[in-house]
């Protein structure tokens, strides 16, 4: 398989950035998805953080698939981690706050003694992109984000977002790293759409996709796409059921050519929105280590 490659220059600026407000901050909320908990693992990120407190917060739990997810926490929380698996439509943000507060308690502990009254804590959100930092922020703050003014050492263009009575966010930009040197956790984050349709060919995702799901999910996409006049059969290889797709949705040009690219994109957009079912895509426990 192919190494994929991709790091932007404004994400080496991001990384900069981030480097120098940790100190303005209590806590970091590492976003991942959780559908690709170790995937979506940025180590540079990681390398950054150092002995920060933080806690990994896997997004998306509603897309991913439960029995997973439940193992992944457990995983993480044995290696050490702070782990919330949090579901955007469903928890509320006392759900984080509870948890910052716990792994801060021993700090907070020691201002007190020193006559320091608490105050909001102060937590760097930071993931690789489309992990749903912003859909995050929205939701928690029920859309009415009180922006709590610029702090020192801080860009013009970061600012502080009280999120909670507890708690104020600053947002970074998502922040991949220069190159994936397992291949597998490019693929996946490609298919996930994290990394842009045109780093990889979109026809690879696709396929890349199908494959996965015939293998661990089987009989998803034949429920999802099959039809009387195309039915899907076992023995389609991932470019006929594509084909397939493509013409049961009438998404034809001249002569009645198919239009492959836009059913492609049908596919994928259905595997990204979780209408082939919940799926989690890191399956290989090992690969934490």
């Amino acid at each position: 398989m192919k190494q994929i490659q991709w790091f932007p220059g404004h994400m080496t600026k991001a990384l900069k950035e981030i480097r120098q407000n940790l100190k303005l901050v209590d806590v970091v909320l590492e976003l991942r998805d959780a559908r690709a908990p170790i995937s979506s693992h940025n180590p540079k990120l990681q390398e950054i953080i150092g002995d920060k407190k933080h806690v990994v917060v896997l997004t998306k739990k509603d897309l991913s698939d439960n029995e997973y997810t439940q193992k992944w926490v457990q995983t993480l929380v044995k290696n050490g981690s702070h782990v919330v698996a949090f579901d955007v439509h469903q928890d509320k943000i006392d759900k984080l706050v509870q948890k910052c507060d716990e792994i801060l308690s021993e700090k907070f502990a020691k201002d007190y003694a020193k006559g320091m009254k608490k105050r909001p804590m102060k937590a760097m959100i930071i993931g690789v992109p489309n992990v749903g930092k912003s859909t995050l922020i929205n939701r928690i703050s029920n859309k009415r984000v009180t922006v709590v003014g610029n702090k020192p050492g801080v860009t013009k263009m970061q600012q502080w977002i009280r999120v909670h009575k507890q708690m104020e966010l600053l947002d970074t930009p998502g922040v991949l790293w220069p190159k994936f040197e397992n291949p597998e956790f490019g693929m996946r984050l490609a298919v996930l759409g994290t990394i842009k349709d045109t780093i990889v060919p979109i026809e690879l995702l696709a396929i890349y996709g199908i494959d996965f799901l015939n293998k661990y999910y089987p009989g998803r996409v034949s429920k999802r796409f099959s039809t009387a006049d195309c039915p899907i059969e076992s023995t389609d290889t991932a470019i006929d059921i594509l084909e397939k797709i493509t013409r049961s949705r009438g998404m034809l040009v001249k002569n009645s050519e198919i239009d492959l690219e836009h059913g492609i994109m049908v596919f994928l957009n259905e595997f990204r929105g979780g209408k082939l079912g919940r799926l989690t895509l890191d399956r290989n426990f090992e690969e934490l280590e």
